[in-house]
């Protein structure tokens, strides 16, 4: 695969990180860049240049959409530091300079790579939800009735999607134990008895309701502690249609709760 721009800029510093992972592992263990006891560092480290971004290139490590980083690609990184570790270790043995290498520099310089190649990569995703931050500051806020599967993807299409005029401020669910949870770092700040006065300490004039499985009569409740706060209160479509893409978050408008206003 042709590598883009950004794939290129993430190859060169992924040599330079695994040039400074090797400089730095060698300073953390000998308390020198260039010790004696490592007799062939120089072949090492051009070894490890060559061979570190063509094992990250075979992993898929520059194809990734990094500004959407999860645990996932965290173990893909974790797995393309080991592989290029063992392999690296193998040609060195190969060429015949295994018994100048120390054991433990090149297990401080794979711990220091992983974090320098992780961190450049998570960076990405934390400059995207910087930039997410400060948009939202401009929407309405709104509280998401309903912290669970169904509330945590609308939390997250709300965040991700500019097109969608809502900030979410916080979680509202009858769950005692969820009271004071964050998820995504939006916190949970109470039942639905106390929409009313959390929506006023929040300026919230808007309530959307992330619970696919309420039964007409929860419906009514929290409508009726939604109209006594002074906010409209809409419902979303069903996990399983946003999971296969039937109907768009973005219609969310659609769904106000019309049928429990009286």
């Amino acid at each position: 695969m042709k590598l883009d721009r950004k794939g290129y800029s993430l190859l060169l510093l992924d040599v330079l990180a695994a040039c400074v992972a090797a400089l730095g592992a060698n300073y953390l263990r000998f308390d020198e860049i260039y010790p004696a006891d490592f007799v062939h560092f120089e072949q090492w480290l051009l070894l490890d240049l060559m061979l570190t971004p063509i094992v990250f290139y075979m992993m898929g490590l520059y194809r990734s959409a990094w500004r959407y980083a999860s645990i996932a690609d965290v173990k893909v990184i974790l797995y393309a530091v080991s592989v290029r570790t063992f392999l690296l270790m193998s040609l060195f043995i190969f060429l015949g300079y295994d018994r100048g290498v120390p054991r433990s520099t090149t297990i401080l310089e794979s711990i220091l790579l992983l974090f320098a190649v992780g961190g450049v990569r998570l960076l990405t995703r934390v400059q995207r939800e910087m930039r997410q931050v400060k948009s939202l500051r401009s929407k309405t806020p709104v509280l998401i009735v309903g912290a669970g599967d169904a509330g945590e993807i609308i939390l997250r299409e709300l965040r991700g999607n500019d097109a969608l005029p809502y900030n979410p401020v916080g979680f509202i669910d009858d769950d005692p134990a969820k009271w004071g949870v964050r998820i995504h770092g939006i916190p949970v700040l109470g039942s639905t008895f106390e929409i009313p006065q959390i929506a006023r300490r929040r300026g919230v004039s808007e309530v959307i309701v992330a619970i696919p499985s309420a039964s007409g009569r929860q419906l009514t409740a929290i409508y009726r502690f939604c109209k006594a706060a002074g906010v409209r209160a809409k419902t979303v479509p069903p996990v399983s249609q946003l999971f296969e893409g039937r109907l768009s978050l973005s219609q969310i408008r659609e769904n106000a709760l019309n049928a429990h206003r009286h």
